[in-house]
């Protein structure tokens, strides 16, 4: 995966709950997509370090769930950043920044924003199992976003 594409708006425009989501999006589409083996573990992995353990794999499997009818509604490959390189990390794609748009709009309780969103990602297709998936996984991430910028947390191992 390259950075040749448009790209938008630096991470820290995102509210907490979309920057903690990116590297999971990310991970997983890289292993839907072909470019990484080991994208699933990470994915759930990174998302059991944030959320705990029950909460954080119920998030990741939701997530998984809903790139998988996203990805079969649309028929072609979505373009993200790659996971592993410093720089992308710093930036979103326009296919990320649709998706992360989409999921505040949905978890904000915005359905006509969050329906325009997935037609522009599906090609104008509004699949009943995108919404589907869309409801379940903003379910599990809560309410309204919050615009804070998220503040890392370090622990002592």
């Amino acid at each position: 995966m390259t950075l040749q594409h448009r790209i938008h708006p630096d991470i820290e425009s995102l509210d907490v709950v979309s920057q903690r989501l990116l590297p999971i999006l990310r991970h997983f589409l890289a292993s839907m997509q072909g470019d990484s083996k080991d994208g699933w573990q990470v994915a759930f992995a990174t998302a059991e370090e944030i959320w705990g353990e029950g909460h954080g794999l119920a998030i990741a499997h939701r997530a998984a769930t809903f790139l998988t009818a996203l990805l079969e509604a649309r028929q072609l490959s979505l373009d993200v950043a790659d996971p592993h390189c410093v720089t992308a990390r710093l930036r979103l794609t326009e296919d990320e920044f649709a998706i992360l748009t989409l999921l505040a709009h949905a978890r904000a309780d915005e359905p006509s924003a969050a329906r325009d969103l997935i037609g522009h990602l599906t090609g104008r297709k509004i699949d009943a199992r995108v919404i589907r998936t869309v409801v379940e996984l903003t379910a599990l991430l809560g309410g309204t976003p919050d615009r804070r910028r998220c503040t890392p947390r370090l622990r002592a191992v």
